[in-house]
């Protein structure tokens, strides 16, 4: 019989306070190869970005990421099977190894993955971040995390994840921000 899964916890929050602020990074940006309309198309839907500033580089939103994921592993790590992580295109450099692991599904949109892995009862975690790591890219530097476990979780787990991704600059905004 499969487990049924509860609601889910959510938690949205804004990175202000990003722990590399005053350190010094390698820039590793690259000419765009631009040949064909679509690529100048696609460069120009970027540009339609909010102003947001960019935060980090790209190597360093898969270390944050990274540092989520590691978060998630010690917090949760008893209540689900997969984590779910919506892969932002262009990425501008190579994933780190710990995103390969075998629970972890990088994906354009994970909705539909998601919606499947709740028909059918599996516990997972479903991570989505609009960092801005290029002054072309919109977002607006939120992460949105929601842990669906087995039934009968207690939140504690949770709270504590969540007081992990305030260690790491983010801060808690409404639900309703950006929708």
């Amino acid at each position: 019989m499969t487990p049924l899964v509860k609601k889910a916890s959510s938690y949205r929050g804004r990175l202000l306070d990003p722990l590399w602020k005053n350190a010094p990074e390698l820039a590793c940006n690259e000419v765009l190869k631009l040949e064909s309309e679509a690529d100048f198309a696609a460069v120009h839907a970027m540009s339609l970005s909010d102003l947001t500033p960019p935060l980090m580089s790209f190597a360093q939103s898969y270390g944050l990421l990274e540092r989520i994921v590691a978060s998630a592993r010690r917090h949760l790590s008893d209540g689900f099977e997969i984590i779910l992580i919506t892969a932002r295109m262009p990425a501008g450099t190579r994933i780190c190894p710990a995103l390969h692991a075998a629970d972890i599904l990088m994906m354009s949109d994970v909705t539909n993955e998601a919606a499947r892995l709740n028909a059918d009862g599996v516990p997972h975690v479903v991570i989505h971040d609009r960092f801005v790591k290029h002054s072309l890219e919109a977002g607006d530097n939120t992460l949105e995390v929601s842990w669906i476990p087995y039934c009968d979780r207690d939140k504690g787990p949770f709270e504590f994840f969540t007081v992990d991704l305030g260690s790491l600059g983010f801060r808690e905004v409404p639900e309703t921000l950006g929708k």
